[in-house]
């Protein structure tokens, strides 16, 4: 009696395709056999074994044919762990005689499964994409304390140069979704961050050349589109390379990259501005690319693996940049994505109106503003380390009571964010308004951004968790919809403030936002009933001998 791992192909048998589980640590036999006297034997470790189907034509044809037919079975092995160094494909071909038929020929791929490479390769990997993704929020805050000197340089106006920022936002939340859909529909991540980058440095050296706003708005915009694509296909490459019970932590490191931009960008952005000029930022950005795309071309892998009827098959591909934009609606996507807009709607006003507040109430000169804001970015790496660890351990203790385990199980994470958000932002607003010591609104501030962070790795690994085979598409929407609504906020942010006052321009949205958080109580209850029911209104993507027959994917 064979046991659970092994398959059987037996001519009296109708073949189907088959995946055996990835998560399987125990070595798979698979054993060819027309009858009991002859057998092939290929014994294969995980991660993936797929087996196409036969044919109906072949299997028909084929089983008249007469004894002694040779029959060639081709293992063609994807597994950086199974074959040798410097091959990408390993073929074994061996024949064997069959009586009373002859089958046509077969093929087996093991797919490398990244997830089962070892620590210190996956670490490696989460620093590339966490240094890729610090590139693109300090490309814009490097710009900030150049904007005065833009605008005397090029003799424009005070709106133009602020819209260089205004652009590189906007094109900074929509330009994700063509990135992240490319690399969906396309299977690729490493293509996606090589094509970003070659843009993002060729649009930063002509940044720094131009002499016109106009063209320098439209470089701006590519140099942003550029930019952009890290966040989402970071975040795909981390569901690539991590299980389930590791993201919470990969997620909290990853975002580290992505949170010093804000941290340490208009710092070094004024030192360089003020010792050099402002065309050196741009300088400076091109060469950070530079070796950024060196780095990624030499040493990051194609995390991005789907199994295949042969090497050779090409399945056909439909890039659509707006497709992300239909997960929402799934109610457990667009609830959780509307919760984080309330968050954002928060940190987008303090960020906002600090600048001008703090220096009026607490008589600060911008270097100051610019520590207070550093002491906000501290807040945010350390929520943003402990969120994601804390998000692990809330998983494997779910999943230790319950017995099974489920994406919605890590949402109880958020918790305690979602307490200590508008809590911190209740707290900020009338201390500053009631002009209280400073160090009183900077604990404040540290309080709401390190539940931020922890409500940010919680859902933000939810969505790739529930979505495992659109998590680029799903970070992508995620970070649209909070960019977008985070900038309507900062826009308008100063009005409302002079309008209504400090205190209730941060209470009004902190209301707003324990409200919202009834949202993830709905999505943490129902959010499986949800997966599952629309799972069946999803097609499965799957491929029989190189032929794509169908397109479904779901988001169970």
């Amino acid at each position: 009696m064979q046991n659970t791992n092994d398959l059987i192909l037996n001519n009296n048998t109708q073949r189907e395709s088959k995946i055996l589980d990835p998560n399987d640590n125990e070595p798979s036999s698979i054993i060819l056999s027309n009858n009991p006297q002859t057998q092939t034997s290929i014994i294969a470790r995980p991660p993936k074994i797929y087996i196409p189907p036969d044919t109906n034509e072949s299997s028909n044809t084929d089983s008249k044919k007469t004894t002694n037919s040779k029959v060639s079975t081709i293992i063609v092995i994807e597994d950086s762990d199974l074959i040798k160094e410097g091959k990408t494909h390993c073929e074994i071909t061996t024949n064997q005689d069959i009586e009373n038929l002859s089958v046509s020929e077969k093929t087996i791929i093991i797919v490398n499964d990244p997830r089962n490479w070892n620590a210190s390769r996956k670490r490696f990997i989460l620093f590339l994409v966490a240094f890729a993704g610090f590139i693109s929020p300090i490309s814009c805050t490097f710009f900030f304390p150049a904007i005065n000197d833009v605008r005397k340089d090029l003799n424009t106006s005070e709106i133009l140069a602020n819209s260089l920022v205004a652009v590189y936002i906007f094109f900074w939340g929509i330009s994700p979704l063509g990135w992240a859909s490319y690399s969906d529909s396309h299977a690729t991540r490493r293509k996606v961050y090589l094509f970003s980058f070659i843009l993002f440095v060729i649009s930063s050296v002509l940044c720094a050349l131009l002499n016109n706003i106009w063209l320098l708005l439209a470089m701006r915009a590519l140099q942003s589109c550029g930019a952009s694509a890290a966040m989402c296909i970071g975040a795909g490459v981390i569901t690539d390379i991590f299980r389930a019970e590791e993201r919470g932590t990969a997620y909290g490191l990853f975002f580290i990259g992505p949170l010093l931009g804000p941290l340490i960008g208009p710092l070094i952005g004024g030192y360089i501005n003020e010792y050099l000029n402002w065309r050196w930022i741009f300088w400076s950005l091109a060469i950070i690319g530079f070796l950024m795309l060196l780095l990624i071309f030499f040493f990051l892998p194609e995390t991005f693996r789907q199994p295949s009827s042969s090497p050779t098959s090409t399945p056909k591909k439909r890039f659509r940049p707006i497709t992300p934009l239909l997960l929402l609606r799934y109610p457990f996507v667009s609830m959780i994505i509307t919760y984080v807009s309330s968050i954002c709607v928060l940190l987008f006003l303090y960020q906002t109106l600090v600048p001008t507040s703090f220096a009026i109430q607490y008589n600060l000169s911008s270097s100051e503003i610019g520590l207070v804001l550093f002491a906000n970015g501290i807040g945010f790496i350390v929520g943003s380390v402990l969120g994601g660890r804390y998000s692990d351990y809330v998983l494997m203790r779910a999943k230790k009571e319950c017995g099974e385990e489920y994406p919605e199980m890590r949402l109880q994470s958020v918790w305690l964010g979602a307490a200590m958000v508008p809590v911190g932002m209740l707290a900020f607003g009338w201390l500053t308004q009631a002009n209280f010591a400073l160090a009183w609104n900077l604990v404040a501030m540290v309080i709401s951004a390190i539940g931020a962070m922890i409500i940010f790795s919680a859902t933000a690994t939810y969505l790739v968790d529930a979505l495992p085979t659109q998590s680029a598409s799903a970070i992508a929407v995620y970070h649209c919809i909070r960019l977008i609504i985070g900038a309507i906020a900062s826009g308008v942010a100063q009005t409302v403030d002079s309008a209504i006052g400090t205190g209730w321009t941060y209470t009004i949205p902190s209301i707003i936002c324990i409200f919202c958080t009834a949202l993830v109580a709905l999505v943490s209850f129902y959010g499986r009933q949800w997966r599952k029911k629309y799972a069946d209104g999803r097609k499965f993507e799957y491929v029989k001998y190189g032929k794509r027959i169908g397109m479904y994917a779901s988001p169970v």
